[in-house]
């Protein structure tokens, strides 16, 4: 596996909590760092999808008549077939 090298300037509060993570699970601070970093990449691309979703359901919202029956048929509007 090809890595590269990251130069990361911390304030040294952060530094003490990333190191007194590490030390409590007897990691070194560079794995608890990436796993860190690999947890927060992992959200920011949910909450990218997530966004994207509300977006294509706020498409054509006002275009059209209003459905009164939402809440008895909302499996029949979010899963059905024409829905994909």
């Amino acid at each position: 596996m090809t890595t590269v090298v990251l130069n990361l300037d911390l304030p040294p509060q952060d530094y003490q909590r990333l190191l007194a993570a590490a030390r409590a699970r007897q990691r070194p601070v560079a794995e608890v760092a990436q796993a860190a970093l690999a947890e927060w990449l992992t959200g920011e691309e949910r909450l990218q999808q997530a966004r994207a979703v509300m977006r294509e359901f706020g498409q054509g919202l006002g275009a059209g008549p209003v459905a009164n029956d939402v809440a008895r048929r909302h499996d029949d509007y979010l899963y059905s077939p024409d829905r994909a």
